[in-house]
């Protein structure tokens, strides 16, 4: 009899068959908790900036809507009506004015959040703070203080 060192081509094709079989079934799983880490990551970004316009909106309090109707632009606010039911701000006025960061990214596309609008709205004795993110719409309503 021989004395053989190593492995056949069998015992090397069984091996390869399981690796791929435990890959077959792990891949999917990995893919899925990357995901999901990726979407609650999302939300968290919206979420804070929802929290600072939150913030802003405590510390703009005369600015904040006071009527039943109209929309205003913040940007554009000494040219709108006394009182209107929307104020629309953006996510440059918070950054600028140190409510958030500016190197935010958008976890789903890998690029900082640009363009992101925050629609504040009275409705009945709340104010609603929506974010309008690429046709999304994200809503955090807040009871107002009497």
């Amino acid at each position: 009899m021989k004395n053989k060192k190593g492995f056949t081509l069998l015992e090397l094709l069984a091996v390869l068959v399981i690796i791929g079989l435990i890959a077959l079934v792990t891949i999917p799983a990995i893919v899925g908790v990357v995901k999901n880490s990726k979407d609650t990551l999302y939300q968290k970004q919206i979420e804070s900036i929802e929290s600072a316009a939150r913030l802003w909106g405590s510390d703009h309090i005369l600015d904040l809507p006071n009527g039943e109707s109209g929309t205003c632009y913040y940007n554009d606010i000494n040219n709108c009506a006394e009182t209107y039911q929307k104020l629309i701000i953006d996510l440059q006025l918070l950054q600028n004015n140190g409510y958030i960061s500016s190197d935010l990214k958008n976890t789903n596309t890998k690029e900082l959040f640009e363009n992101i609008e925050i629609e504040i709205t009275k409705n009945g004795n709340k104010i609603e703070y929506n974010a309008l993110i690429d046709n999304e719409l994200s809503n955090e309503n807040e009871e107002l203080n009497s």
